[in-house]
């Protein structure tokens, strides 16, 4: 074979394995492309949009989002259990079916001393406060979902502010469990009062609302969790929605996830 031949042969097979090296590479590439596009669409898609100021997790829960992202699939997560999946379109449940639900639920947390205080029905979820009968205080917040029937401990500020009942506290499920092996945090150090005052939290809650929600009034009472409040809001006299301020740092958080209010009970 001479040498011209044996010259040609190898650039060929150069040409040739370059040929591969560059044709896997850009599969390659498109592949991961693919998958890391599908996968910040799977997060960015999931965030419900959040007109609120710095908080605890940045410019809203899951930061700053846009109308038409889409919301959380349903499924076990951090968070909880589609809690942002705001596109029920059945009938909410009623006020009486709502409370058989939270009810059981709150047995089989197996603590005497809690129970059901005031339940509020949305067109997406019922929300549920449940309060200690001892000290009158409330312990945590609770969401019925309407689509499978299930009760759980609501995201946000019960997930992430609540020191007793929370993901904060040191009980081994806190309230984010299902009732099994539940105890909450009794830490005497959970026990001392929150620094922000209730009236400072209403102010700071106003505040939020004349900047995000104009014409909203925040409600003259509101209820005081381990580490945060809870206050209502309305709209022309009429209830709009609920937001959270944190009893240390006075951060506010919308609840962002109820819909529509729909009706209400609360324990005489």
């Amino acid at each position: 074979m001479n040498n011209t031949l044996k010259i040609t042969l190898i650039v060929i097979a150069v040409l040739f394995g370059a040929a591969i090296l560059v044709t896997g590479g850009v599969v390659l590439g498109r592949t991961f492309a693919f998958r890391n596009a599908n996968a910040y669409n799977r997060f960015n898609n999931s965030r419900q949009p959040f007109s609120m100021g710095p908080g605890m997790m940045g410019r809203g829960f899951f930061g700053q989002g846009n109308d038409d992202q889409q919301s959380f699939r349903k499924g076990p997560g951090m968070m909880g259990r589609g809690i942002f999946n705001n596109t029920y379109i059945g009938e909410p449940a009623s006020i009486e079916k709502a409370q058989t639900a939270f009810e059981a639920y709150v047995a089989g947390l197996s603590n005497d001393d809690l129970e059901l205080h005031e339940i509020m029905v949305f067109s997406q979820n019922a929300y549920a406060v449940v309060v200690e009968k001892s000290s009158g205080k409330g312990a945590m917040e609770l969401l019925l979902d309407f689509a499978s029937g299930e009760v759980y401990p609501e995201i946000g500020p019960n997930h992430m502010w609540n020191l007793k009942y929370g993901m904060m506290g040191g009980g081994r499920n806190g309230a984010l469990g299902c009732g099994i092996g539940y105890r909450a945090n009794t830490d005497s150090a959970i026990n001392t009062e929150l620094t922000v005052t209730e009236t400072d939290a209403k102010f700071a809650a106003q505040a939020y609302l004349d900047t995000n929600e104009p014409g909203a009034s925040v409600a003259d009472k509101g209820m005081a969790f381990y580490g945060y409040y809870t206050f209502d809001y309305s709209v022309d006299g009429k209830v709009a929605g609920m937001l959270s301020v944190n009893g240390y740092n006075a951060q506010v958080w919308p609840h962002t996830w109820h819909g529509q209010f729909v009706d209400e009970w609360e324990l005489e």
